[in-house]
C-alpha cells in the first residue's frame, strides 16, 4: 500500500489506504516531529473534497461505509507528543469498532479543537459522549453531523454542570445543532462562546434553532464577539435541501417511541438489528426526566418537521421569545453578519440578533435576499424599517454598517433602489446604514 506522508507539517492524515507501520516508522525516525493534528478520512463517498485516488476507498462494494481499517490503524498509532487537533471525516461513528472509539475518546481528551465533517452517529447519545470526552475544548466545528435513530439522549448528558468557555463554535448544515445547543446550555455556571458561526440549508431549521440560541444569548452576550448567520436556501415550497448522507437514510419514528418501537430498516444495511442499536461504549437511550428539560421544548423539536406548511407548534414560543428580548448592554459583540433570504418569520431571528448590538459594535452587515417580487411586497417593510432604525450604533471612520437587498427579478435597478429606500424612510432618514440593491437572475447581475 501507498505511504500517506503529510503533506503539511504537524498534520497526520489517515486515510483507508494508510501504510501505518511507515507511519509508525516515519515518527519513530523524526523525534522532534511533533503531531499536532490528526486526521481520519473515511472516504466512504466519491467527494466531500478527497482526491481521486482516495474517494470511495472506504466504502465496500455495495455502498456500505467499511471503517475496518480504521480499527486496524487507530489503536497502533502511537504518539509522544499532545496533539492538538481532531479532525473526523466521512465517517459512520457507530460502525466504527469499540476499541478505535475508546481510544480516541480515551487518548486525545486534551485537544482543544475538534472537528466533525460528514459524520454520522448511531442516535444522539454518541454524539454527546464524543462532546463530553474533550473538557479542554476551545474550538468546535460541526458540518453535516447527523444521526440515524432517532432516540433520546441521556437526562445528564443535556445538564452539565461543568463551565465551558469555547472561542470557537461553528455549526453548519447539521440537524445536531439543536442537540448542541441544548448540550452548550446544559445547567452550567458559565457556558460562553467568543465567535460564532450558524449556517443552515432550510429557515426551518433556522428558525427552530432560535429557541436555544435566544437562551444561550443572555448566557453569553458578554463574551461573544463575532457572529455569523446565514440561510443558503429557503425552497419556495417550504420542503427541504436535500443533504449528501454518509450513511443510509435515517429510521421514522418518534422520540418518545424509544428504541423498541423504532424502525431499524436503515441499520439492516450495516448488518445491525434492534439488539445492537445500544453499543457497549454508549448510554441505553432514556427519556427519564426529559421533559423536564426546558420544558419539553428539546424533546419536541427534536421530532421531524413537516416537509411543509406553518409553525403552529413553535409560532407562540416564538413570538413570545421574540416580545421578551431585550437589548443587551453588556454585549461584547464587534462584529455580525446576517444573510437570509425572505421567509414569513424572517424578523424572529433579525429580532433576536439585533438585540446583540451595541454603540461597541464595529461592523453590522445585513442580507436580505428575494425570489420574487411577490415575496419582496410581502415583506413586513415597517417592523424591518422600525427595526434596523432602532439599533444602537456610533458613527465612526473606522466602522461599517450596511444592508443589502438582492431581487431576484427581472425589474428595472434604479426603480428597485427607489423603491427598498421608500420602504425603510426610517433608516433612510437616519442615514446610519449604507443601504445597496441590486437585481441578480440566475446568479448574475442584471
Amino acid at each position: 500500500m501507498p505511504v500517506d506522508v503529510p503533506h503539511k507539517d504537524r498534520i497526520l492524515a489517515l486515510r483507508p489506504r494508510t501504510d501505518i507501520e511507515s507511519i509508525r516508522q516515519m515518527l519513530a525516525s523524526r523525534p522532534h516531529w511533533l503531531v499536532e493534528q490528526v486526521e481520519i478520512h473515511g472516504c466512504t463517498v466519491p467527494s466531500h473534497g478527497e482526491s481521486r485516488k482516495d474517494a470511495g476507498t472506504g466504502s465496500a462494494p455495495d455502498g456500505v461505509p467499511d471503517h475496518l481499517w480504521i480499527d486496524d490503524t487507530v489503536p497502533a498509532l502511537e504518539l509522544r507528543q499532545r496533539v492538538d487537533r481532531l479532525v473526523l471525516k466521512d465517517i459512520v461513528w457507530g460502525l466504527v469498532g469499540m476499541a478505535s472509539r475508546n481510544f480516541l475518546l480515551q487518548n486525545f481528551r486534551t485537544i482543544t479543537v475538534l472537528d466533525l465533517q460528514h459524520v454520522d452517529c448511531f442516535g444522539p447519545n454518541q454524539l454527546l459522549r464524543i462532546l463530553d470526552s474533550f473538557p479542554a475544548l476551545e474550538e468546535l466545528s460541526l458540518w453535516t453531523v447527523d444521526w440515524t435513530m432517532p432516540s433520546a439522549p441521556q437526562h445528564h448528558q443535556l445538564t452539565s454542570q461543568s463551565p465551558l468557555h469555547l472561542r470557537r463554535l461553528v455549526l453548519a448544515d447539521t440537524e445536531a445543532s439543536q442537540l448542541v445547543g441544548y448540550w452548550l446550555l446544559g445547567r452550567r455556571p458559565q457556558s460562553a462562546v467568543e465567535n460564532v458561526r450558524l449556517m443552515y440549508n432550510t429557515h426551518r431549521e433556522a428558525l427552530l434553532d432560535m429557541i436555544w440560541f435566544s437562551r444561550f444569548i443572555a448566557r453569553s452576550a458578554s463574551s461573544l464577539e463575532q457572529v455569523e448567520y446565514r440561510i443558503v436556501a429557503a425552497p419556495a415550497d417550504g420542503g427541504e435541501v436535500p443533504r449528501r448522507r454518509v450513511g443510509r437514510p435515517r429510521a421514522q419514528g418518534n422520540l418518545e417511541d424509544g428504541p423498541d418501537r423504532l424502525a431499524v430498516g436503515p441499520l439492516e444495511h450495516y448488518g445491525l438489528d434492534e439488539t445492537t442499536l445500544t453499543l457497549a461504549d454508549d448510554e441505553p437511550p432514556c427519556i427519564r426526566d426529559l421533559e423536564q428539560i426546558d420544558e419539553g421544548l428539546y424533546t419536541r423539536s427534536m421530532q421531524p418537521l413537516p416537509s411543509q406548511g406553518p409553525y403552529d407548534r413553535y409560532k407562540e414560543h416564538l413570538d413570545r421569545v421574540r416580545s421578551n428580548m431585550n437589548h443587551f448592554p453588556n454585549s461584547a459583540v464587534q462584529t455580525m453578519s446576517i444573510s437570509i433570504p425572505w421567509y414569513p418569520q424572517c424578523l424572529v431571528p433579525l429580532t433576536i440578533l439585533c438585540t446583540l448590538l451595541t454603540p461597541r459594535t464595529s461592523k453590522f452587515e445585513l442580507t436580505v435576499r428575494f425570489a420574487d417580487i411577490r415575496e419582496f411586497n410581502a415583506m413586513p417593510w415597517p417592523q424591518l424599517d422600525s427595526l434596523l432604525a432602532d439599533i444602537s450604533v456610533q458613527e465612526a471612520d473606522d466602522r461599517s454598517f450596511e444592508l443589502y437587498i438582492f431581487l431576484g427579478h427581472i425589474m428595472d435597478c434604479e426603480s428597485f433602489d427607489l423603491s427598498v429606500r421608500s420602504a425603510l424612510p426610517r433608516v433612510c432618514a437616519r442615514g446610519h446604514l449604507a443601504i445597496e440593491t441590486d437585481v441578480y437572475i440566475d446568479g448574475r447581475r442584471h
